[in-house]
């Protein structure tokens, strides 16, 4: 398998994560399916899959951690994220569209009563800002 075949595969479960259409039994299902179609590739391929399935796991492990996976402003920050932390474009179109989720997701915290929904919703800004300062501090070579 090459690896643009493997990101067709990755881009179908992002997008069913970005629509609703999974459910976190579903996503778990796709994960082990794409580390399958991962372990087929080059080694330099393996390691580009590698960090895409890590976006894919973030998204996991935040909806499991998280009691509010059925509360709107949640769903709504996690869509958010997911667009935010897309590693398509430019790196500095990466840093601003990671910047921008960070304001979004800070907003939809703001408008948020319950204390515990707003910490769970600012938890999603943390790996943007890791990708911004890995972004900012790549060498020009390795963006």
């Amino acid at each position: 398998m090459a690896y643009d075949e493997f990101r067709t595969e990755y881009d179908a479960v992002m997008e069913a994560c970005l629509s609703a259409q999974l459910d976190m039994n579903g996503l778990a299902v796709e994960l082990d399916r794409l580390r399958g179609l991962a372990a087929t590739l080059s080694p330099t391929d393996q390691a580009q899959a590698a960090t895409d399935l890590q976006s894919l796991d973030e998204i996991l492990t935040m909806a499991r951690e998280t009691p509010y996976t059925d509360s709107p402003a949640y769903n709504e920050a996690n869509r958010i994220f997911a667009l935010a932390n897309a590693d398509d474009g430019t790196p500095a179109e990466r840093i601003t569209r990671a910047q921008e989720g960070i304001q979004q997701l800070r907003a939809i915290a703001d408008r948020s009563a319950d204390q515990q929904e707003q910490y769970a919703i600012l938890r999603l800004t943390e790996p943007l800002a890791m990708l911004i300062d890995a972004l900012q501090t790549a060498p020009p070579g390795a963006r």
